[in-house]
């Protein structure tokens, strides 16, 4: 008999090819499962992290979402930052592709921005200024004509004053932000403040020369008014702008008191006025700008996943074109949770409280010590280390100047107001409350009194100790170099006064 034919071997090999293939596409698709739950499961992870660290933070009185700290809008004819000269500072919107910013009248806002600047430059900046030729006058004559020179030189400004002057009795000060646009919103107001800052300072320098106190303190007076109206922004650019007005206008107090210009109403206005700028409460609203501008950058990566701002940097091109969306929210969460925990307790509102050494601890720490590396960290690492690039220049010793500087000058209005009731300043700070302070701010570094002492010229000394914490005996750190200036780092933080 014949034996049955076998199998042809093309189709033997045919049909365990197909076996091979179906095994391989059943592997690619277990694969495929595999990998869409690990992605699915870190995205829920993620979003559930943030999530619960947003809802940690609002339970704490500190919610991350900066639309909660953004004042509130106001009708235009009750605001001061809607006059006409301050208008066109927010008047635009975006237009064509890649959009651009375009201003509804590019003139008024022009007129703004740079609003006396050849005037400024004679006065403020060019070399020989008139302001410091006043400075440096040594007869009253001399100073006097610099004085008449200054305020003939910025006689351009007044119609623009006076018209700010009427504006600041408006019931609210808001400056129209995009806020929408997040960073790339644009703040030319700031610019603006801190111009007329100087223009302020500088003419009421020239009329306390000039015998004209009302004037001086009018312009006081609007000077400080300005920077009220941006303390408010969470915004660290505003929050920064405000401290150096006030050292700017810090000047025009000095030699009031020096010159025993002012009554006591007046003074005691001036105390009102600085009682509103909290720079602890600033310091928080500048945290908070600071996360908010972090976790903007991140979440940036979820529309645009090639990242500018980066460099291209592997991790970031990594996390944002090929990892789950959910390890960016861990990022988030990471970074937030590290920056808020470490920067916070540095400036304590409670207790009205710096603690310098905390500064340096977090900075080394910052530096050397950050978390191993993990998919859940690394962006937020890499911004750390530029968060620590903005302490390095000071952040936190700012906000501290500029809380020295509000609590001296109210005490200083205290020690005027005390002078005029008893022809004397007193030997203690002790005698200045209640009567004309209702309560003495503490030295921030120490929680004790500021140092106080009368000098055998009829004046005062009144100092913190500073950065360093050490008592150096009001004696003020300078810097080297071709314009020294005080180191804020060393040495004692001496009332202007004693810094002329």
């Amino acid at each position: 008999m014949n034996e049955p034919a076998s199998p042809h071997p093309s189709a033997e090999s045919a049909r365990a090819k197909g076996f091979s293939l179906r095994r391989i596409l059943i592997v690619l698709a277990w694969l495929a499962s595999l990998i869409a739950l690990f992605y699915a499961v870190e995205n829920w992870r993620g979003q559930r992290a943030w999530k619960n660290f947003q809802a940690e933070m609002v339970a704490k009185g500190e919610p991350l979402n900066l639309a909660a700290y953004i004042p509130p809008p106001v009708p235009d004819d009750q605001n001061f930052a809607m006059t006409p000269f301050l208008a066109p500072l927010f008047d635009y919107g975006l237009h064509g592709s890649p959009a651009t910013n375009l201003w509804r009248d590019p003139a008024d806002f022009e007129r703004a921005t740079h609003f006396a600047s050849e005037e400024l430059a004679k006065v403020a900046y060019d070399r020989g200024n008139l302001g410091e030729v006043l400075k440096n006058a040594t007869s009253q004559p001399e100073r006097q004509q610099a004085a008449r020179a200054i305020l003939d030189t910025l006689r351009i400004c007044e119609p623009v004053i006076e018209e700010l002057r009427a504006a600041s009795q408006r019931p609210h000060a808001r400056f129209n932000i995009h806020y929408d646009e997040g960073a790339a919103a644009l703040i030319f107001h700031a610019v603006v403040v801190k111009k007329f800052s100087t223009i302020l300072k500088h003419r009421a320098l020239a009329e306390l020369t000039l015998g004209e106190r009302q004037q001086a303190f009018d312009d006081l007076q609007l000077g400080l008014y300005f920077l009220d109206s941006i303390r408010r922004e969470p915004i660290s650019i505003s929050q920064l702008v405000c401290i150096a007005g006030l050292r700017i206008l810090a000047p025009v107090l000095r030699e009031a008191a020096d010159s025993h210009a002012w009554s006591n109403e007046q003074w005691q206005r001036v105390q009102s006025t600085l009682a509103q700028f909290n720079f602890f409460a600033g310091y928080r609203l500048a945290v908070h700008s600071d996360m908010s501008l972090a976790t903007l950058n991140l979440e940036q990566l979820k529309r645009e996943p090639t990242p500018t701002t980066a460099n291209d940097n592997t991790e970031w091109l990594f996390i944002s074109l090929i990892a789950p969306r959910g390890w960016l929210y861990q990022n988030i969460v990471t970074f937030n949770r590290l920056f808020f925990e470490a920067v916070t307790p540095t400036m304590n509102a409670q207790t009205r409280r710096v603690f310098p050494k905390l500064v340096a601890e977090i900075e080394a720490r910052w530096q050397n010590g950050l978390p191993p590396t993990s998919p859940y960290n690394v962006l937020a690492n890499f911004l750390i280390k530029m968060s620590t690039e903005q302490w390095r220049q000071g952040k936190p010793l700012k906000f501290a100047v500029g809380q020295t500087l509000v609590d001296q000058a109210r005490i200083v209005a205290a020690l005027e107001r005390y002078r005029l009731a008893n022809q004397n300043y007193p030997e203690s700070l002790d005698a200045l409350a209640p009567r004309f302070i209702d309560k003495l701010p503490h030295d921030i570094f120490t929680g004790a009194p500021m140092k106080y002492r009368r000098t055998n010229d009829g004046k005062f000394l009144l100092y913190s100790v500073g950065w360093n914490e050490t008592d150096d005996g009001g004696v003020t750190a300078m810097t080297t170099g071709k314009t020294p200036s005080p180191d804020r780092t060393r040495g004692d933080w001496v009332w202007a006064g004693a810094e002329k």
